[in-house]
């Protein structure tokens, strides 16, 4: 793969460009998190991540991985946001990650916006596959850390979506809302 570290500061600098002042204020206002919150719309953050998504397609899913562990130590929200995109739309990382590395991605969530883009693009698409299993979900549910109790509510969202392929899974989700 293409150095990371070079990559990952190309898509910074891509983030940067489509930043406003007006759109990082507002985002001041709309949640909290400990991340600098760059400014950047999420069709924009879409768009870098559709134009990237050509280059990483070829590449390993450790690769992959690697790239968006660099986006996510940037500590801007709007990395951490593409990293999500990324790890959702390449096949090979998301058929290959187990429940450590889902963790160790999800690590450092600290506002609704993260936790809900992670668990709905990530794992959510892998409880629904049954990539993660319920008893994954459910000791998520009974975590001391309210957002990865959030993390399991959310990743029921793919479970009942159409659009996401789910079918409605009213019993696995309430099991979740059940413990929360």
């Amino acid at each position: 793969m293409e150095d990371a570290t070079a990559l990952v500061d190309e898509l910074l600098s891509q983030l940067v460009s489509l930043a406003t002042e007006r759109r990082r204020e507002g985002m001041s206002r709309y949640f909290t998190t400990s991340m600098t919150c760059l400014g950047v719309s999420v069709p924009d953050l879409r768009k870098v991540a559709r134009q990237m998504f050509p280059r990483l397609r070829r590449h390993s899913a450790d690769s992959v991985l690697k790239c968006c562990h660099g986006l996510l130590a940037t500590g801007f929200f709007e990395a951490r946001q593409l990293a999500y995109e990324v790890v959702s739309r390449h096949g090979a990382t998301m058929d290959s990650v187990g429940v450590r590395e889902v963790e160790e991605l999800g690590k450092g969530s600290d506002n609704w916006a993260s936790t809900d883009a992670f668990a709905v693009l990530v794992t959510g698409e892998l409880w629904l596959r049954r990539r993660l299993s319920d008893q994954t979900i459910l000791k998520w549910a009974r975590s001391n850390d309210v957002w990865w109790r959030r993390i399991a509510v959310v990743s029921s969202v793919p479970l009942n979506l159409k659009n996401r392929g789910g079918k409605g899974d009213v019993e696995r989700t309430f099991k979740v809302v059940d413990i929360v």
